[in-house]
């Protein structure tokens, strides 16, 4: 397993529904890689991080409305609206999944604006038109319960899991596949 050439074929591991062999097909040494083998990894990383700040930059020292300030960059640049954006979201609409950006907007008050914000996706201005808070929660049984079963669950697998491992069974089904 741990020991093997460039172009060695492993035997066949079973991994729960599918079974996988894998090639070695490089080496890498210890240490770093040298910039030649890292360059079309990170030449587009650099090039977004810096596009960033300068599209911070420039919206920083603009004012006026969402509207105006998309009309800066032109065909580029886009204003979404959403009403029911929540905490537990993913992603924001027109720009995929940035969690660090909706934690941005959440930190807004209500009728505020937020300084450009370089996103994974973007560079983004909040506006907080209004917030509406969660109700209060006044049982908690049914989580409770929820958690209780999520526990049982995860013990009973992993006693079962524990038992497999102690009597040293070998799963060799993969054979007869």
């Amino acid at each position: 397993f741990r020991d093997g050439s460039i172009g060695k074929v492993s035997e066949v591991f079973d991994l729960n529904d599918s079974y996988v062999v894998a090639v070695m097909t490089s080496e890498v040494k210890k240490g770093y890689k040298s910039l030649d083998k890292v360059r079309d990894e990170i030449t587009p990383l650099v090039r977004n991080e810096l596009a960033g700040k300068l599209i911070a930059e420039k919206l920083a020292k603009a004012t006026g409305t969402l509207d105006e300030l998309k009309n800066i960059f032109g065909a580029d640049a886009s204003v979404y609206s959403t009403s029911d954006l929540k905490l537990n979201a993913a992603t924001i609409t027109g720009a995929g999944v940035d969690p660090g950006a909706i934690g941005k907007a959440f930190s807004l008050e209500g009728g505020k604006r937020s300084t450009p914000y370089i996103g994974e996706n973007g560079v983004f201005v909040f506006e907080m038109k209004n917030l509406t808070l969660a109700p209060e929660i006044g049982d908690f049984g049914m989580f409770r319960n929820q958690l209780l079963q999520s526990i049982n669950n995860r013990g009973a697998y992993y006693i079962a899991e524990a038992i497999k491992d102690a009597a040293k069974i070998e799963d060799e089904r993969y054979k007869f596949y």
